[in-house]
């Protein structure tokens, strides 16, 4: 039976023996660069190039300039940038049929410190059933890395966490990974729902503050689109999985 394991952060992945089978991963960051990846890719866009520095964003404009630079520091868009990172912002127009790099504070340093050597998918509330059944097709051992908020633990991360991890019941769980589980399903229960318990994390509350009410409306869809974003380890982009 695959097991399946969570990292509340990347820094707390698990060391990989060099011999271990690849494996699965699946990044997670659904405030909102993993919901960003699906969104642009059902725009339209070619394929999505995750790098951690504006400095390598804008060195691959400079070399490339029919590439579009999205991202944010601290929420907002980078100045000269060609958007931010708001899914619910999107212009299909601008997107249709472009390479996009992106990069954001958690989410695309997640995508790099994921080892080589593993498959990786990413994660949002809006695909999640499509991911679980991908990851059911695969039938490997899963690691779920959440992105987390400025180097510290984000409830909505590992609440999109515990409900992948409730969705493979059946799949041998290490404890974290059980209670993450447990702790996701808790809270919606408290909140009254998957909005509400989103609403209550510090970066959608945040993202409130800087005007991005309808980036948290939109990025505690469940299950609304079947776009697995995967990364390409031959080509190094983000690509319909």
């Amino acid at each position: 039976m695959p097991k399946i394991n969570v990292a509340v952060l990347p820094d707390r992945m698990p060391p990989r023996s060099p011999d271990a089978p690849p494996g699965v991963a699946v990044v997670i960051d659904v405030l909102r660069a993993t919901t960003m990846m699906a969104a642009l890719l059902d725009a339209g866009a070619a394929g999505i190039r995750a790098v951690r520095s504006m400095n390598e964003a804008r060195s691959m404009k400079a070399r490339e300039p029919s590439v579009l630079l999205a991202g944010e520091r601290g929420g907002l868009a980078p100045d000269g940038f060609d958007m931010g990172n708001s899914p619910a912002g999107i212009d299909p127009e601008l997107v249709r049929g472009r390479t996009v790099v992106l990069t954001t504070t958690n989410g695309t340093r997640a995508v790099e410190m994921v080892p080589a050597s593993m498959p990786c998918l990413m994660l949002s509330l809006t695909n999640l059933d499509a991911v679980a059944e991908r990851v059911r097709t695969l039938g490997a051992d899963t690691l779920i890395v959440c992105s987390g908020t400025d180097g510290g633990r984000s409830s909505e991360d590992e609440l999109a966490a515990g409900l992948l991890v409730d969705r493979l019941r059946t799949w041998t769980m290490t404890d974290t990974a059980e209670d993450t589980a447990d702790l996701a399903t808790g809270s919606i229960g408290a909140s009254g729902g998957i909005e509400a318990a989103l609403r209550r994390s510090f970066h959608a509350e945040r993202l409130v503050g800087l005007g991005f009410d309808a980036d948290v409306r939109f990025c505690a869809q469940l299950s609304v689109t079947r776009t697995v974003p995967a990364l390409n380890r031959r080509s190094g982009l983000i690509v319909p999985g």
